[in-house]
Order: structure tokens, then C-alpha cells, then sequence
């Protein structure tokens, strides 16, 4: 049953990547609220909270770099209304195509409007299952809006990540 909530788990994130992907590839480049300026989504800090056997606590801090706000709680519990935490593991300190997705989450709003102001910072945790990992593997990243929901000024510091101690 938990494998096959992984791999649930997996197409969603999949399904939800590939559906923002065909949005932003349609998208108006001709866009009046770019000049009122932008959102910018960082992960400041990643540490570990707790470790067992089967999984890890992870407590990460996400902060609006940017001059305008970003709504990441949707109405609804919609894949493309909400803000998605993806968990990769890596053998590096950068996200590449070959790491392996560990977990997810997504920050549903459940019809609040969960807004982050600029420069204000959301403070949160995930549950990472080590299901995935191997024994070449040694840092945790954590990548901030991976279905691409929120058009940030900069789409290249959406990423941080923890060395794990084995």
C-alpha cells in the first residue's frame, strides 16, 4: 500500500509538472503586471529535525525575496492552485536530472489565502521517506514551487538542501 502511495505520489508530481510546463509554454510574454514587478521564492534554511529508520523530519523556511506578494495556498486542493515542496536526493549539492524524487508536498491553502508578503518568511516541515535512497547518496534538496504555479523574478534559487548524517 505505501508503494503504491509513492508511486501516487510521483505522478502526480509528474502530472502537475508537465501541465504547468504546457501553461508556461503558452503563456503571454506581453504581461502589464511584470512592470508592477515580481515574487521570489527562496529557500532560506533546510535542517534536520528528527531521523528514523524509515523516514525524516525536515524543517525548511521559505522566504518572498521578491517586491510583490505570492499567494501559495490555493481555494482549492488543486494540483495547479497550490504551492508544491518537492524532496530530491542527491549525491551533490545541486539538483541535476539524474536525483532521485524522494517526496512531496503541497502547501494547500483548504480556502484560506495563504499569502507571504515580501520579505516575510513561512516556516514549515516535511516527512521524507528513505524508501529511495542508497548508499551513494548524502544530501537532501528541497526545490520550492516545482510545479511552477507562481512566475517569480528569479526561477533559479528555488533550491536548498542538508547534508545527511548516515
Amino acid at each position: 500500500m505505501k508503494i503504491i502511495n509513492h508511486i501516487r505520489n510521483g505522478l502526480i508530481f509528474l502530472i502537475a509538472f508537465l501541465f504547468c510546463q504546457v501553461n508556461l509554454c503558452f503563456a503571454n510574454d506581453e504581461n502589464p503586471e511584470t512592470d508592477k514587478g515580481c515574487p521570489d521564492l527562496e529557500i532560506t534554511t533546510v535542517k534536520i529535525l528528527e531521523q528514523k529508520r524509515k523516514c525524516i523530519i525536515v524543517e525548511y523556511e521559505l522566504v518572498n525575496k521578491g517586491d510583490q506578494p505570492v499567494r501559495f495556498g490555493g481555494d482549492t486542493r488543486s494540483i495547479a492552485d497550490n504551492l508544491a515542496i518537492q524532496a530530491h536526493f542527491s549525491g551533490d549539492r545541486k539538483l541535476n536530472k539524474g536525483d532521485i524524487l524522494a517526496d512531496g508536498d503541497f502547501l494547500i491553502g483548504n480556502g484560506e489565502n495563504l499569502e507571504l508578503a515580501p520579505d516575510e518568511t513561512y516556516k514549515s516541515t516535511i516527512k521524507v521517506s528513505l524508501k529511495a535512497k542508497t548508499n551513494h547518496i548524502g544530501v537532501l534538496i528541497l526545490k520550492a514551487d516545482a510545479t511552477h504555479i507562481t512566475k517569480e523574478c528569479d526561477e533559479t534559487n528555488n533550491t536548498n538542501f542538508v547534508i545527511i548524517p548516515w
